[in-house]
């Protein structure tokens, strides 16, 4: 899910959309899916978004990425969560 797309949803109507099936078909034709199959995870507030996949293990961490005690980065476990454009 190319997070742009999110952002260019955002300058035009001046906010985050409330769910992905807001950004088709004008801003992307389909929502697409991870490379695992599944379907993204999107939540918004006003000024914020967060958009992950469950990752590898498939398990919906609500975002939550997989960084261990060391705070290294672990793309094996916890979820694949996309930041917001800056």
């Amino acid at each position: 899910m190319p997070v742009f797309v999110l952002e260019r949803y955002r300058v035009v109507r001046h906010e985050y959309p409330r769910s992905l099936d807001e950004i088709t078909p004008n801003f992307m034709e389909k929502v697409p899916q991870d490379i695992l199959g599944q379907e993204f995870r999107y939540r918004r507030n006003k000024k914020q978004f967060l958009l992950y996949s469950p990752g590898w293990d498939q398990v919906d961490g609500g975002g939550k990425s997989g960084k261990n005690a060391q705070g290294v980065y672990d793309a094996y476990s916890g979820d694949w969560v996309w930041p917001e454009l800056k």
